[in-house]
Protein backbone atom coordinates (compact mmCIF):
# COMPACT_ATOMS: atom_id res chain seq x y z
CA UNK A 1 0.00 0.00 0.00
CA UNK A 2 2.90 2.51 0.71
CA UNK A 3 4.23 1.78 -2.53
CA UNK A 4 1.08 2.64 -4.22
CA UNK A 5 1.09 5.33 -2.49
CA UNK A 6 4.18 6.66 -3.58
CA UNK A 7 3.43 5.97 -6.97
CA UNK A 8 0.78 8.24 -6.64
CA UNK A 9 2.20 11.03 -5.69
CA UNK A 10 5.24 10.42 -8.52
CA UNK A 11 2.68 10.57 -11.27
CA UNK A 12 1.06 13.83 -10.54
CA UNK A 13 1.58 17.26 -11.32
CA UNK A 14 3.69 18.69 -9.00
CA UNK A 15 7.14 18.60 -6.98
CA UNK A 16 8.23 15.93 -4.59
CA UNK A 17 11.27 16.05 -2.40
CA UNK A 18 12.99 15.05 0.71
CA UNK A 19 15.40 17.11 1.34
CA UNK A 20 15.63 18.80 5.12
CA UNK A 21 14.73 22.74 4.68
CA UNK A 22 16.70 25.35 6.03
CA UNK A 23 15.67 25.89 9.27
CA UNK A 24 14.92 29.27 10.95
CA UNK A 25 18.04 30.31 13.13
CA UNK A 26 16.27 33.11 15.28
CA UNK A 27 13.00 31.21 16.22
CA UNK A 28 11.56 33.22 18.74
CA UNK A 29 9.43 29.55 20.81
CA UNK A 30 11.13 28.17 23.25
CA UNK A 31 11.47 24.25 21.96
CA UNK A 32 14.79 23.55 21.12
CA UNK A 33 13.94 20.12 22.60
CA UNK A 34 10.43 18.29 23.58
CA UNK A 35 9.92 16.91 26.81
CA UNK A 36 6.80 15.77 28.81
CA UNK A 37 5.83 17.00 32.13
CA UNK A 38 4.22 14.27 33.41
CA UNK A 39 6.25 10.88 34.81
CA UNK A 40 5.13 7.71 35.63
CA UNK A 41 7.31 4.26 36.11
CA UNK A 42 5.83 2.63 33.16
CA UNK A 43 6.40 5.66 30.67
CA UNK A 44 9.90 5.99 32.31
CA UNK A 45 10.64 2.80 31.50
CA UNK A 46 9.63 2.28 28.14
CA UNK A 47 11.57 5.85 27.12
CA UNK A 48 15.06 4.21 28.78
CA UNK A 49 14.23 0.84 26.87
CA UNK A 50 14.14 2.67 23.48
CA UNK A 51 17.55 2.51 21.50
CA UNK A 52 17.27 5.84 20.39
CA UNK A 53 14.39 8.18 20.90
CA UNK A 54 15.68 10.94 19.24
CA UNK A 55 16.47 8.27 15.91
CA UNK A 56 14.02 4.86 16.60
CA UNK A 57 14.17 2.08 14.73
CA UNK A 58 11.61 0.29 13.53
CA UNK A 59 11.40 -1.94 16.64
CA UNK A 60 11.14 1.03 19.11
CA UNK A 61 8.51 2.46 17.17
CA UNK A 62 6.83 -1.49 17.65
CA UNK A 63 7.66 -1.23 21.67
CA UNK A 64 5.62 2.34 21.64
CA UNK A 65 2.24 0.77 20.08
CA UNK A 66 3.01 -2.18 22.52
CA UNK A 67 2.79 0.17 25.21
CA UNK A 68 -0.23 1.81 23.79
CA UNK A 69 -2.32 -1.06 23.49
CA UNK A 70 -1.25 -2.96 26.30
CA UNK A 71 0.37 -0.56 28.88
CA UNK A 72 -1.18 0.49 31.86
CA UNK A 73 -1.67 4.26 31.34
CA UNK A 74 -2.94 5.33 34.92
CA UNK A 75 -3.89 8.58 33.30
CA UNK A 76 -6.50 7.56 30.89
CA UNK A 77 -8.31 6.54 34.14
CA UNK A 78 -9.35 10.08 34.17
CA UNK A 79 -11.91 9.17 30.79
CA UNK A 80 -12.61 5.50 31.72
CA UNK A 81 -13.70 7.17 34.65
CA UNK A 82 -15.78 9.62 33.38
CA UNK A 83 -18.07 7.14 31.14
CA UNK A 84 -18.64 5.08 33.97
CA UNK A 85 -19.98 8.24 35.79
CA UNK A 86 -21.85 9.10 32.68
CA UNK A 87 -23.18 5.73 32.71
CA UNK A 88 -22.20 5.46 29.16
CA UNK A 89 -22.01 1.12 29.12
CA UNK A 90 -18.72 0.90 29.68
CA UNK A 91 -17.88 -2.78 30.06
CA UNK A 92 -16.54 -4.12 33.30
CA UNK A 93 -12.52 -3.27 33.74
CA UNK A 94 -9.55 -3.63 35.33
CA UNK A 95 -6.39 -1.20 35.64
CA UNK A 96 -4.26 -4.78 35.04
CA UNK A 97 -6.35 -5.51 31.98
CA UNK A 98 -6.43 -2.18 29.84
CA UNK A 99 -7.93 -3.52 26.85
CA UNK A 100 -10.89 -4.41 28.79
CA UNK A 101 -11.58 -0.80 29.78
CA UNK A 102 -12.48 0.64 26.51
CA UNK A 103 -15.23 1.78 23.99
CA UNK A 104 -14.70 2.33 19.88
CA UNK A 105 -14.00 5.80 20.62
CA UNK A 106 -11.74 5.57 23.44
CA UNK A 107 -10.01 2.62 21.87
CA UNK A 108 -9.42 4.68 18.47
CA UNK A 109 -7.99 8.04 20.16
CA UNK A 110 -5.93 5.89 22.65
CA UNK A 111 -4.77 2.78 22.21
CA UNK A 112 -4.49 1.37 18.89
CA UNK A 113 -2.11 4.39 16.79
CA UNK A 114 0.48 1.86 14.55
CA UNK A 115 3.78 4.26 13.77
CA UNK A 116 4.87 2.10 11.72
CA UNK A 117 3.85 -1.00 8.61
CA UNK A 118 3.67 -4.32 9.40
CA UNK A 119 6.29 -5.30 6.41
CA UNK A 120 8.84 -3.05 7.58
CA UNK A 121 9.00 -0.24 5.55
CA UNK A 122 9.60 2.82 7.46
CA UNK A 123 7.55 6.06 8.15
CA UNK A 124 8.78 8.95 6.24
CA UNK A 125 8.25 12.60 5.96
CA UNK A 126 7.85 14.92 2.09
CA UNK A 127 7.72 18.24 1.29
CA UNK A 128 4.64 18.31 -1.79
CA UNK A 129 5.41 21.65 -3.86
CA UNK A 130 1.91 22.18 -5.75
CA UNK A 131 1.11 25.13 -7.98
CA UNK A 132 4.85 25.58 -9.72
CA UNK A 133 6.09 27.18 -6.43
CA UNK A 134 9.28 26.28 -5.76
CA UNK A 135 10.96 24.54 -3.34
CA UNK A 136 12.53 26.89 -1.28
CA UNK A 137 9.19 28.81 -1.07
CA UNK A 138 7.96 28.80 2.85
CA UNK A 139 4.77 31.38 2.01
CA UNK A 140 2.78 28.52 2.39
CA UNK A 141 2.24 24.66 4.04
CA UNK A 142 -1.08 22.21 4.46
CA UNK A 143 -0.18 19.95 7.11
CA UNK A 144 -1.47 16.36 6.37
CA UNK A 145 -0.45 13.51 8.88
CA UNK A 146 -1.18 10.02 8.40
CA UNK A 147 -0.77 6.82 10.86
CA UNK A 148 -0.79 3.02 9.28
CA UNK A 149 -4.56 2.86 10.78
CA UNK A 150 -7.08 2.09 8.93
CA UNK A 151 -10.22 4.79 8.98
CA UNK A 152 -11.35 3.94 12.73
CA UNK A 153 -14.96 5.36 11.74
CA UNK A 154 -15.57 2.73 8.60
CA UNK A 155 -12.52 0.60 8.50
CA UNK A 156 -12.16 0.47 4.79
CA UNK A 157 -9.56 2.80 4.13
CA UNK A 158 -5.88 3.51 5.09
CA UNK A 159 -5.73 6.94 6.42
CA UNK A 160 -2.59 7.48 3.58
CA UNK A 161 -4.79 6.64 0.96
CA UNK A 162 -7.02 9.38 2.74
CA UNK A 163 -4.10 11.46 2.90
CA UNK A 164 -3.57 11.17 -0.98
CA UNK A 165 -7.23 11.99 -1.77
CA UNK A 166 -6.54 15.44 -0.01
CA UNK A 167 -3.34 15.87 -1.63
CA UNK A 168 -5.10 15.64 -5.03
CA UNK A 169 -7.88 18.12 -4.41
CA UNK A 170 -5.29 20.50 -3.41
CA UNK A 171 -3.99 19.69 -6.63
CA UNK A 172 -6.59 20.03 -8.57
CA UNK A 173 -8.37 23.19 -7.08
CA UNK A 174 -5.11 24.67 -7.77
CA UNK A 175 -3.75 25.02 -4.46
CA UNK A 176 -0.39 27.38 -4.79
CA UNK A 177 2.24 26.18 -1.47
CA UNK A 178 3.59 23.09 -0.44
CA UNK A 179 2.35 20.17 1.12
CA UNK A 180 3.81 18.60 4.66
CA UNK A 181 3.46 14.93 4.31
CA UNK A 182 3.95 12.87 7.63
CA UNK A 183 3.33 9.29 7.01
CA UNK A 184 3.81 7.81 10.21
CA UNK A 185 6.19 8.30 12.70
CA UNK A 186 6.08 11.61 14.49
CA UNK A 187 6.46 15.18 14.11
CA UNK A 188 9.98 16.66 15.65
CA UNK A 189 11.19 13.22 16.04
CA UNK A 190 14.92 14.47 16.03
CA UNK A 191 13.65 16.96 19.04
CA UNK A 192 12.21 14.80 21.09
CA UNK A 193 8.62 14.07 19.42
CA UNK A 194 8.25 10.86 20.70
CA UNK A 195 8.28 11.73 24.60
CA UNK A 196 4.87 13.26 24.21
CA UNK A 197 3.60 10.27 21.48
CA UNK A 198 1.24 9.00 24.71
CA UNK A 199 -0.74 12.11 24.79
CA UNK A 200 -3.72 11.30 22.08
CA UNK A 201 -2.95 13.68 18.63
CA UNK A 202 0.05 15.13 20.01
CA UNK A 203 1.15 15.30 16.83
CA UNK A 204 -1.38 17.89 15.72
CA UNK A 205 0.77 20.91 17.59
CA UNK A 206 4.10 19.13 17.41
CA UNK A 207 3.53 19.58 13.21
CA UNK A 208 2.66 22.89 13.69
CA UNK A 209 5.91 24.03 15.63
CA UNK A 210 7.55 21.71 13.05
CA UNK A 211 6.52 23.69 10.25
CA UNK A 212 7.54 26.90 11.67
CA UNK A 213 10.71 25.65 12.41
CA UNK A 214 11.14 25.35 9.01
CA UNK A 215 10.55 28.50 8.15
CA UNK A 216 6.91 28.52 6.89
CA UNK A 217 5.21 31.92 7.36
CA UNK A 218 1.56 30.65 7.14
CA UNK A 219 0.71 27.15 8.01
CA UNK A 220 -2.97 25.32 8.03
CA UNK A 221 -3.56 21.81 9.46
CA UNK A 222 -6.01 19.45 7.77
CA UNK A 223 -7.47 16.32 9.40
CA UNK A 224 -7.47 13.83 6.50
CA UNK A 225 -11.40 14.02 6.47
CA UNK A 226 -11.07 17.38 5.45
CA UNK A 227 -11.14 18.28 1.83
CA UNK A 228 -10.93 21.34 -0.18
CA UNK A 229 -13.43 22.57 -2.21
CA UNK A 230 -11.18 25.19 -3.63
CA UNK A 231 -7.40 26.76 -4.19
CA UNK A 232 -7.75 27.82 0.12
CA UNK A 233 -6.55 31.57 -1.12
CA UNK A 234 -8.90 33.22 1.11
CA UNK A 235 -8.60 30.86 4.22
CA UNK A 236 -4.29 31.54 3.94
CA UNK A 237 -5.36 35.58 3.02
CA UNK A 238 -7.31 35.15 6.66
CA UNK A 239 -4.19 33.66 8.29
CA UNK A 240 -1.76 36.29 6.66
CA UNK A 241 -4.46 38.98 7.98
CA UNK A 242 -5.14 38.19 11.10
CA UNK A 243 -2.66 35.42 11.87
CA UNK A 244 -4.93 32.68 13.19
CA UNK A 245 -8.05 30.56 11.14
CA UNK A 246 -9.75 28.74 13.99
CA UNK A 247 -13.35 27.32 13.58
CA UNK A 248 -16.00 27.72 15.97
CA UNK A 249 -18.81 24.84 16.44
CA UNK A 250 -21.66 26.99 17.74
CA UNK A 251 -21.37 25.91 21.33
CA UNK A 252 -19.21 26.56 24.40
CA UNK A 253 -17.34 23.89 26.31
CA UNK A 254 -20.23 23.71 29.20
CA UNK A 255 -22.00 22.11 27.01
CA UNK A 256 -19.48 19.53 26.08
CA UNK A 257 -18.84 18.91 30.04
CA UNK A 258 -22.47 18.24 31.30
CA UNK A 259 -22.54 15.76 28.37
CA UNK A 260 -19.49 14.09 29.86
CA UNK A 261 -17.38 14.47 27.20
CA UNK A 262 -14.93 16.86 29.04
CA UNK A 263 -13.50 15.22 32.44
CA UNK A 264 -13.43 16.67 35.59
CA UNK A 265 -9.58 15.45 35.39
CA UNK A 266 -9.06 17.86 32.66
CA UNK A 267 -10.86 21.03 33.43
CA UNK A 268 -9.09 20.76 37.12
CA UNK A 269 -6.01 20.30 35.16
CA UNK A 270 -6.40 23.39 33.32
CA UNK A 271 -7.59 25.22 36.57
CA UNK A 272 -10.67 25.71 35.47
CA UNK A 273 -14.23 26.15 36.70
CA UNK A 274 -18.00 25.69 35.08
CA UNK A 275 -18.25 29.52 34.08
CA UNK A 276 -14.36 29.24 32.87
CA UNK A 277 -16.14 26.18 30.10
CA UNK A 278 -19.03 28.13 29.64
CA UNK A 279 -17.01 31.22 27.94
CA UNK A 280 -14.70 28.96 26.12
CA UNK A 281 -15.97 28.43 22.27
CA UNK A 282 -15.47 24.72 21.48
CA UNK A 283 -12.97 24.85 18.48
CA UNK A 284 -12.42 22.13 16.51
CA UNK A 285 -9.06 20.95 15.63
CA UNK A 286 -9.86 19.48 12.28
CA UNK A 287 -8.81 23.04 10.57
CA UNK A 288 -6.16 25.12 12.64
CA UNK A 289 -4.41 28.11 10.59
CA UNK A 290 -1.48 30.06 12.03
CA UNK A 291 0.74 32.81 10.93
CA UNK A 292 4.42 32.60 11.65
CA UNK A 293 4.93 35.92 9.86
CA UNK A 294 6.15 37.32 13.56
CA UNK A 295 5.65 36.03 16.98
CA UNK A 296 2.02 37.64 17.69
CA UNK A 297 0.58 34.47 18.08
CA UNK A 298 3.57 32.22 19.98
CA UNK A 299 1.65 32.71 22.93
CA UNK A 300 -1.34 30.29 21.49
CA UNK A 301 1.08 28.16 20.47
CA UNK A 302 3.44 27.74 23.39
CA UNK A 303 0.12 27.52 25.93
CA UNK A 304 -1.57 24.70 23.84
CA UNK A 305 2.50 22.62 23.79
CA UNK A 306 2.55 23.26 27.55
CA UNK A 307 -1.01 21.80 28.33
CA UNK A 308 -0.07 19.06 26.23
CA UNK A 309 3.31 18.30 27.93
CA UNK A 310 1.23 18.35 31.21
CA UNK A 311 -0.55 15.54 30.04
CA UNK A 312 -3.65 15.25 32.11
CA UNK A 313 -5.69 18.48 30.76
CA UNK A 314 -5.49 16.21 27.76
CA UNK A 315 -7.89 13.08 29.14
CA UNK A 316 -10.83 13.92 27.53
CA UNK A 317 -12.61 12.42 24.66
CA UNK A 318 -11.76 15.66 22.99
CA UNK A 319 -8.09 15.59 23.65
CA UNK A 320 -6.21 17.72 21.33
CA UNK A 321 -9.40 20.07 20.67
CA UNK A 322 -9.86 20.79 24.38
CA UNK A 323 -6.69 22.04 25.18
CA UNK A 324 -6.56 23.94 21.40
CA UNK A 325 -9.47 25.74 22.61
CA UNK A 326 -8.22 26.78 26.14
CA UNK A 327 -5.05 27.62 24.97
CA UNK A 328 -6.96 30.09 22.45
CA UNK A 329 -9.26 31.15 24.94
CA UNK A 330 -6.11 32.13 27.75
CA UNK A 331 -4.08 33.94 24.70
CA UNK A 332 -7.59 35.76 23.45
CA UNK A 333 -7.59 34.46 20.28
CA UNK A 334 -10.93 34.31 18.42
CA UNK A 335 -12.17 31.59 16.51
CA UNK A 336 -12.25 33.20 12.70
CA UNK A 337 -15.85 31.20 11.25
CA UNK A 338 -19.00 29.29 11.74
CA UNK A 339 -18.47 25.59 11.23
CA UNK A 340 -21.34 25.63 9.69
CA UNK A 341 -20.67 28.30 7.34
CA UNK A 342 -17.30 26.24 5.74
CA UNK A 343 -18.42 22.61 6.44
CA UNK A 344 -20.98 20.46 4.38
CA UNK A 345 -21.54 17.79 7.14
CA UNK A 346 -24.27 15.07 7.52
CA UNK A 347 -25.86 16.05 10.61
CA UNK A 348 -28.57 15.03 13.40
CA UNK A 349 -29.27 18.48 14.64
CA UNK A 350 -31.08 21.75 13.29
CA UNK A 351 -27.96 23.70 11.43
CA UNK A 352 -28.42 27.17 10.53
CA UNK A 353 -28.36 27.33 6.28
CA UNK A 354 -25.03 26.89 4.71
CA UNK A 355 -22.94 29.94 2.83
CA UNK A 356 -22.80 29.07 -0.82
CA UNK A 357 -19.80 29.57 -1.32
CA UNK A 358 -17.57 27.10 1.30
CA UNK A 359 -13.91 26.47 1.24
CA UNK A 360 -14.01 22.74 2.44
CA UNK A 361 -16.27 19.98 2.78
CA UNK A 362 -16.61 16.84 5.23
CA UNK A 363 -17.12 13.48 4.23
CA UNK A 364 -17.93 11.61 7.44
CA UNK A 365 -20.82 12.51 9.74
Amino acid sequence: MLKYFVLLLTTLNFTLFAEKPAERQNYPFPIDAVHSDYRDEELVKLWGSLSDILDPALGDYRKIEKYLKYGKRPYLDAIFNQGIKMGWGFRHWKSTDPLDRTVVYATRILQGMKFVNSNGEKPFQKVIALGGVSKEDRTRCVILFSSYNYDAWDGEMLYADKMQAIVDDLENEGYKGHVLVYHGGYPMIDRGGLYLAHVPYSFKVLSLIEASLKGYQDVLWLDTSVHPTNDLSEVFKTIENTGIYLVWTGINFDYDYNLGIISDAAAKSCNLEILDLAAIPHTIAAIIGISFRNDNHHDFLREWYQLTTATLPAMSFYPEQFLLAVAAWRTQKKPSVYFWDVMKLRSLIPVKPQKADIPFWHDKS
